[in-house]
């Protein structure tokens, strides 16, 4: 039995090879979108849909019938050269089927499953979730049919076909596209030196950081160096530890007076050791290097004071 779209009332398991076919209809040109190497940070040119018109089919399709859930994993931190690097995995499951309300609770009777994982990388974990997010949900929904070109390799097909290059939906994009792969042309065809963006118009070094990750992950692995200063500094932030609880560390591992005067492999031992110890740990390690602190000025028997203890972090442990 042919159904209506969108969908209204309940559905069923009958339905929903229909359902699905409708789904996997190619969604509209305006919903391709390009990224070239620069800025997809993986070294390559990346073509897809964006995420909103993959929400748009469902809802256009199967409103009130679906949900995606989420579990996203916790943030995973890379040391750059430009500062830290955020990555989030994200386990996205859409669902299609009814809402039910049973015994005072809302119950949905799923009819159909398409589950997937997504990752991203960004500056700030705020858009590394977001990003991992958004990739999630576009691959489970190509589980059930919507955007699967993207994933069968076929859809710069449809982004740099004639037939595309017609549509004016298709025509802005494309000419945004192309400016920014060729240089622009004055009188006589005379070619116009193309200008640097500064550095405030890169994102403050967002672009170069991407493109420095890009290279990173084209590296074999063994071949990358960490820079184990940076490393200490990004694990120590990402456990909470103020400036003044990271140099008392520094001084009870090294006996230190200046951050300056440690070596990068003395770095490495510290940042291993923040890496998997646990707040206790932490704490104690604390206390120790206070306690070293007080004995080299003062040579005594006597644990430090709490007042000393305030005094010493005051003036700030090199």
């Amino acid at each position: 039995m042919t159904i209506e779209f969108p969908i209204k009332g309940r559905i069923t398991y009958e339905n929903l090879p229909e359902i699905i076919q409708e789904l996997s209809k190619p969604l509209p040109i305006e919903a391709i979108q390009h990224v070239d190497r620069q800025t997809s940070k993986k070294g390559y040119d990346a073509t897809g849909y964006g995420y909103q018109y993959v929400v748009n089919r469902l809802n256009e399709v199967v409103p009130g019938h679906w949900r995606a859930i989420e579990e996203m994993d916790e943030p995973e931190m890379r040391e750059i050269k430009s500062g830290a690097m955020y990555r989030r995995t994200c386990r996205m499951t859409i669902e299609i089927g009814n809402w039910h309300f049973i015994d005072g609770q809302n119950v949905f009777e799923v009819l159909a499953t398409g589950t997937n994982y997504g990752g991203h990388d960004a500056l700030n974990d705020t858009d590394a979730r977001k990003g991992a997010y958004g990739n999630a949900f576009k691959k489970a929904a190509a589980m059930l049919g919507i955007g699967r070109k993207a994933f069968e390799g076929t859809l710069d097909e449809d982004y740099f076909s004639a037939e595309a290059q017609e549509t004016g939906a298709y025509a802005e994009a494309q000419r945004q596209y192309q400016n920014r792969q060729q240089p622009k042309q004055g009188a006589g065809n005379k070619q116009l030196p193309r200008k640097k963006p500064s550095a405030q118009k890169q994102g403050n070094g967002e672009l170069n950081a991407y493109k420095e990750l890009a290279e990173q992950n084209q590296k074999p692995q063994e071949t990358r160096s960490v820079n184990q200063r940076g490393r200490f500094f990004a694990i120590a932030a990402k456990r909470g530890l103020k400036e003044k609880v990271q140099k008392a560390l520094v001084f009870g591992f090294t006996g230190k007076e200046s951050r300056k005067e440690v070596a990068d492999e003395e770095f490495k031992v510290i940042a291993d050791f923040l890496e998997s110890a646990t707040n206790e740990e932490i704490k104690q390690a604390i206390d120790d290097a206070v306690k070293a602190k007080i004995d080299q000025q003062q040579p005594d028997t006597s644990d430090p004071t709490d007042d000393e203890i305030m005094k010493l972090l005051g003036e700030g442990v090199a």
